[in-house]
């Protein structure tokens, strides 16, 4: 008897399916780091332009400036780390001052106004309504330059850090 032998043999050997399945894994591997840096790339993006320390700090800014453009500059209170404007609440009433805010910085690093209401010699009356503007805010600066009044914020929240500058010109 002779052995029979295959001579048409269809098919891939064990090496050659080895090889094709490497070649495989590493394509996959490349696209999927390149897939990650994209994410990441992307996250950074978000942060920078869209994240929690800059929408803070346009609430924070964008507050100042609609307040203290209000204000008048016949009175305020001011130090570095505090400002308390006095501005007419009323606006059919622009020449009455019956409304205060003041701005400044909590312990627990928070930038947060009070708003009140004056009595007629101007003291506050009242409990304030407090309002947190920026959470993770690590100094806070108010500085007066004649009519305009400047606040300087740095805000940090470990992984990002901020520095944002507004000035607010006062009504006369």
């Amino acid at each position: 008897m002779r052995p029979r032998t295959v001579e048409n043999q269809q098919g891939f050997t064990l090496v050659e399916l080895c090889v094709a399945m490497s070649v495989a894994f590493v394509v996959i591997l490349g696209i999927g780091a390149v897939l990650a840096d994209s994410q990441r790339g992307w996250n950074r993006a978000y942060d920078r332009t869209l994240g929690s320390l800059v929408a803070d700090a346009d609430v924070a800014i964008g507050t100042f400036d609609r307040v203290v453009r209000r204000s008048t500059i016949s009175w305020e209170h001011l130090h570095d780390d505090e400002i308390e404007v006095h501005y007419a609440g009323n606006p059919d009433t622009p020449t009455r001052l019956d409304s205060y805010a003041r701005f400044y910085l909590t312990r627990t690093e928070r930038f947060t106004v009070d708003y009140g209401e004056l009595d007629a010699k101007g003291h506050a009356q009242g409990d304030p309504h407090t309002v947190c503007l920026a959470h993770d805010v690590k100094d806070a600066h108010f500085s007066d330059l004649g009519s305009c009044v400047r606040l300087t914020l740095e805000l940090d929240n470990g992984s990002q850090r901020l520095t944002v500058m507004s000035g607010a010109v006062r009504h006369n």
